[in-house]
């Protein structure tokens, strides 16, 4: 928690500089994404703290269903990380911003991999199954 603590102002002070470099509308994508990572990053904390603060009194049961909700926290980082990389990629996908081609087919695979992650989170049998991989 404190190392999670102590990241937030200089996370968000890189987000806000690199928010500068882009061209709009872009950069308001890239700010969204960066403030629901910074946003989530505290939520799941807090999830994890509270469970483990009264881990000798916690019921399995509601341990249980808390880290059941937990494990859609996975899902919902690959939305905002992917927010924040999508303006980047197709930036430098186009040859815009002086960004080079390669940063684009990074985060274009990065994006595949990413949205093949999150299909075994929400399946429920053969390669769509928690832990098919």
């Amino acid at each position: 928690m404190w190392m999670l603590t102590v990241s937030i102002p200089p996370l968000a002070v890189m987000i806000a500089l690199l928010r500068r470099l882009l061209p709009s509308p872009h950069r308001d994508v890239f700010l969204i994404g960066g403030v629901a990572l910074l946003t989530m990053g505290g939520i799941f904390s807090w999830t994890l703290a509270a469970l483990a603060l009264h881990a000798d009194s916690l019921e399995p049961a509601i341990a249980r269903t808390v880290l059941d909700v937990a494990v859609f926290f996975g899902p919902v980082l690959t939305g905002a990380t992917t927010t924040m990389m999508a303006p980047v990629t197709l930036l430098a996908l186009r040859g815009r911003a002086h960004l080079p081609v390669w940063l684009g087919l990074l985060g274009l695979t990065a994006f595949v991999e990413q949205s093949i992650e999150t299909i075994t989170i929400f399946g429920s049998t053969g390669f769509t199954q928690p832990g098919a991989l």
